[in-house]
């Protein structure tokens, strides 16, 4: 059968868009995202002969030279199909379509041969298949000839498609950067990363490229780099320790032990110097002004005046929330019972920390799990909520910072792993509003006292080992 290259476009206001979402509705569409993508590639697997993969920013060169340059495409893999048609219709239910915000996938055949259609092979057919439109768009054959398609014989077909498969694997790839520029892939949204590179060039003189996209993706794209030998980041800074552990055991991170940690819990960082939280993100209790009673406790949310007011992000589309659910249940008297009891009590759980907030402000519900900051900056702008630290503690996402084995600027790494330790680094996390994780660091406006916030201790190790079996629980209580 023919093969047809496949790819995914987006629009920019569509990305941009999504990109100003909060950042825990980010995670959460990706990591549902994610999730589906993986099983299309399994369903899918018999006639994808190269699984392709994303792709950043875009350099161009022309007559005129080199210089940066924008389109819609983000990335893009092979399929192997009888027709156009038949290709296309693969991707109705991908969610590139259904989940993230792209606009289209154009399929489009390898041809014959190099250079232009020969007439009687003459039309080039492109099938975009958008949520609501398929569209054909073709180039006209020479006056007299067919329009017929292009199915090549396969031997020659294939070798035309690893040739062209190589070619993308490395225009997917960015190109190498500079002797005196760090390369730094992050979860942080936008605004947060380039706060982030700014303050690192301004301490150290050292330029930063970085490529900022949802956890889940950001690892995707750092393992197809590495299954085409060629990655690329120096650092990581990412949502979670779950993530970091996970990199850690397949032995891509590499140890930092000269790394200053003598101002921090030591409950916070690796005990092998692998990774290092920069930050606390806590899980707390979000409140709307007119609810019957202000909670203290975590219990106060299967109390019978909260009955049916109660919700909270879902741990299966929120990593977030799932590391606050293992945290509280191996915290909490009974575990799994408070979660049951929530669940009685007609809690809710779906959507991310944003449709939290969203639900509490808007008085749809009064009591919700969030994390601190969306409520913190929201109450200081008037917003009728609060966000309470429960008595018996809170779970924290850590945003850790790690340095690949494979960094190409190994100097420069260590560097920035010493700057977000520092006090400058974590000075610049309180002016974005988040809890420094550094102990002599001051919390920014809205938040309590240090020493009123009690962080619950969280294993790492085991809820990656025990990740599936803790959706499977969650998802059994709560009838997900």
């Amino acid at each position: 059968m023919p093969y047809f290259l496949a790819v995914y476009t987006m629009q920019p206001e569509d990305l941009a868009r999504f990109r100003a979402l909060p950042k825990a509705e980010q995670q959460a569409i990706d990591d549902v995202g994610l999730k589906q993508w993986k099983e299309w590639e399994t369903r899918n697997a018999a006639v994808l002969p190269n699984l392709g993969g994303m792709v950043g920013r875009t350099t161009r060169i022309t007559r005129d030279g080199i210089a940066a340059a924008s389109n819609p495409i983000c990335g893009y893999v092979i399929v192997e199909a009888a027709t156009a048609e038949a290709a296309a219709s693969l991707f109705a239910d991908h969610p590139h379509l259904t989940v993230f915000p792209g606009d289209g996938v154009d399929i489009m055949p390898f041809l014959a041969g190099p250079g232009p259609l020969a007439p009687e092979t003459g039309a080039v057919a492109v099938r975009r298949l958008s949520c609501k439109r398929q569209m054909r768009r073709l180039r006209p054959p020479k006056s007299g000839a067919a329009a017929v398609p292009c199915h090549p014989p396969r031997s020659r077909s294939m070798r035309l498609l690893l040739a062209a498969s190589a070619t993308l694997a490395l225009l997917a790839l960015p190109a190498f950067a500079a002797d005196d520029t760090l390369v730094l892939y992050t979860s942080q949204p936008n605004t947060d990363a380039q706060t982030t590179a700014d303050a690192f060039t301004a301490a150290t003189g050292i330029k930063v490229d970085w490529v900022r996209d949802g956890t889940p993706l950001i690892i995707a794209k750092l393992q197809s780099e590495i299954a085409a030998g060629n990655p690329q980041p120096d650092v990581l800074l990412i949502s979670d320790v779950v993530t970091m552990e996970g990199l850690k055991q397949q032995g891509l991170l590499a140890a930092y032990p000269e790394a200053d940690i003598s101002a921090y819990d030591p409950a916070l960082m690796d005990k092998d110097h692998t990774y290092f939280s920069t930050k606390l993100i806590t899980t707390g209790i979000v409140y709307n002004t007119k609810a019957p009673f202000v909670p203290t406790s975590w219990a106060d949310l299967t109390r019978p005046e909260a009955k049916g007011l109660v919700t909270m992000p879902s741990p299966l589309t929120s990593g977030a929330a799932m590391i606050h659910a293992v945290t509280l249940t191996g915290a909490l008297p009974g575990g799994w019972d408070y979660y049951s009891a929530l669940a009685r009590n007609g809690a809710t759980a779906a959507g991310g920390n944003g449709d939290i907030e969203k639900a509490v402000a808007g008085g749809d519900k009064l009591y919700g799990m969030i994390v601190d900051y969306l409520p913190v900056r929201d109450g200081l702008k008037g917003s009728p909520v609060k966000f309470v630290f429960p008595t018996e503690g809170v779970s924290a996402v850590t945003e850790p910072a790690a340095i690949l084995k494979t960094a190409r600027h190994m100097d420069a790494a260590k560097k920035f792993i010493d700057f977000v330790l520092s006090t400058a680094g974590q000075e610049t996390w309180a002016k974005l509003g988040y809890i420094p994780a550094r102990a002599d660091v001051a919390l920014p406006p809205g938040y309590p006292t240090r020493d009123s916030i009690k962080v619950l201790p969280y294993d790492a190790a085991a809820a990656l080992a025990n990740n599936d079996a803790n959706k499977e629980k969650f998802g059994e209580i709560f009838g997900q």
